[in-house]
């Protein structure tokens, strides 16, 4: 039963690429985020709730998993290939590492940096590619969709320092911090 629930995720989440690569084919990527995080901000509206003294680091954290990740993933996106991007996605991993290293002051052995090593290597090959798409500009669509998986392991850092929040209510204020600062950089 679990291996069937991970493989639906895996299945869902691999699909969410061709959606996104749709969606900014439609519609410019910026505007297609501040809708996204507009809509998501409206559907988790009940679960705000303001706590005094304790929101600096959420408002922080709301850049990092709501507002700046998704003007990179998108516009990346909008240039990469779905699998580019999806490939890309993944130096989350070795990017929150590295953070909690820097950071949280975590230590890895020679296996972890290596496996570092690996994935840095296999996005450069994936963004090195030529794509005989005229319209696919691989390298600067992977550069950018680096550049959310970069924001999101900040993001991840300041998570890991936020105390008393929900999963939901942490949502609920990095959708509302999106569409805040999506809108704007639409329009501009």
């Amino acid at each position: 039963r679990e291996l069937v629930v991970l493989l639906v995720m895996c299945v869902v989440w691999g699909f969410h690429y061709v959606v996104l690569k749709t969606g900014v084919g439609a519609l410019p990527p910026m505007l297609y985020a501040a809708l996204r995080m507009s809509l998501v901000a409206a559907l988790m509206a009940p679960f705000l709730r303001w706590r005094p003294g304790r929101m600096g680091p959420v408002l922080l954290a709301g850049l990092c998993f709501g507002a700046i990740n998704y003007a990179f993933l998108f516009n990346g996106v909008k240039h990469a290939t779905a699998s580019a991007a999806a490939i890309a996605i993944e130096l989350y991993v070795p990017f929150a590492t590295i953070m909690s290293i820097v950071f949280l002051k975590e230590r890895v052995g020679w296996r972890r940096t290596l496996g570092i090593a690996f994935a840095f290597a296999g996005v450069a090959v994936v963004a090195l590619t030529r794509d005989p798409s005229a319209e696919a500009k691989i390298g600067l669509g992977v550069l950018l969709v680096a550049g959310c998986a970069l924001t999101e392991s900040f993001g991840a850092i300041l998570v890991k320092r936020i105390s008393g929040f929900r999963p939901h209510e942490l949502l609920a204020w990095f959708a509302l911090v999106g569409a805040v600062c999506l809108w704007p950089a639409t329009f501009a």
